[in-house]
């Protein structure tokens, strides 16, 4: 019976070391360099890959698109100390496929999907990546956003876009690249 125990008690330490060892980042160095919520980052690239109906007019272009999240990008590393501007500073690469949801019937967007992939690099080496899944924007993330929703309607809604890349930065920064590190 003690044997039993010790069994049970060391294999769930065992599994307990390698949960908590696990990482949903790919770091590339080991032990990575980076240290949670204090390590800096400049911004060195940010794209994004729109998918839309190419028929609508009247929404944000990609180059545009591109802008503001890069600037909301910027703002929340600022926000969150961990924005840097030396040239020798960890370099943050960021591309953010983002999908147009259009109501059935309709030209009037709504909760967007998108998934987006990041990599660090320290003088041309990579130090760490992460792909993340496909989502949409919704339910906690969306709430409060005034949404357009009738269906066959050609009115178009350009000035709830914003407010979806403004979420999506946020969440990027403040659940992913502010966590990055041991």
């Amino acid at each position: 019976m003690i044997k039993v125990l010790k069994l049970i008690t060391i294999t769930g330490l065992f599994t307990a070391l390698i949960s908590c060892s696990t990482s949903r980042y790919n770091y590339e160095v080991d032990p990575t360099p980076l240290v949670k919520g204090n390590t800096k980052y400049l911004l060195k690239d940010l794209k994004v890959n729109l998918k839309t109906k190419s028929d609508v007019k009247g929404y944000l272009s990609s180059e545009e698109m591109t802008k503001i999240f890069q600037d909301k990008t910027v703002s929340y590393l600022k926000n969150n100390n961990i924005l840097d501007t030396a040239k020798d500073s960890y370099e943050l690469f960021i591309t953010i496929n983002y999908t147009r949801v259009f109501v059935q019937f309709s030209d009037t967007i709504t909760f967007p999907q998108f998934n987006y992939t990041w990599k660090i690099q320290k003088d041309g080496k990579i130090i760490a990546t992460y792909e993340s899944k496909t989502m949409k924007v919704s339910g906690g993330l969306g709430s409060g956003m005034n949404v357009f929703t009738k269906l066959g309607s050609s009115d178009i809604n350009p000035e709830v876009e914003p407010g979806y890349i403004e979420i999506i930065a946020k969440s990027i920064v403040e659940n992913d690249i502010k966590d990055i590190g041991k």
